[in-house]
């Protein structure tokens, strides 16, 4: 994966993915975001289940609120999916609008 710039994102949540194991992320989907050079990019912010306390948010509440997340972005390809990923590690990178 190749790591891209630091840069601010904001949009309505559209689906929060709640995983069922512990050892996949939690991951935020947006409504409208395309980044990078294909359409079929998906952005989205990932969430590991150590960060979570860190961000005081309970992540199911954020679904279809405006909010705007900050953070370095890096680009993940895993079977013909390929997406551009946020790290939310605490709530400094995260307003609700």
């Amino acid at each position: 994966s190749s790591s891209l710039d630091s840069i601010t994102v904001c949009d309505t949540v559209r689906e929060v993915y709640i995983p069922t194991g512990t050892s996949s992320p939690y991951k935020l989907y947006f409504e409208d975001i395309v980044l990078g050079e294909r359409r079929d990019d998906l952005f989205s912010v990932i969430i590991w289940q150590n960060n979570l306390a860190e961000l005081e948010t309970n992540l199911n509440s954020l679904y279809g609120k405006r909010i705007c997340v900050f953070g370095k972005t890096r680009r993940y390809t895993s079977n013909n999916i390929s997406e551009i990923q946020m790290n939310l590690e605490d709530s400094s990178q995260l307003t609700i609008e």
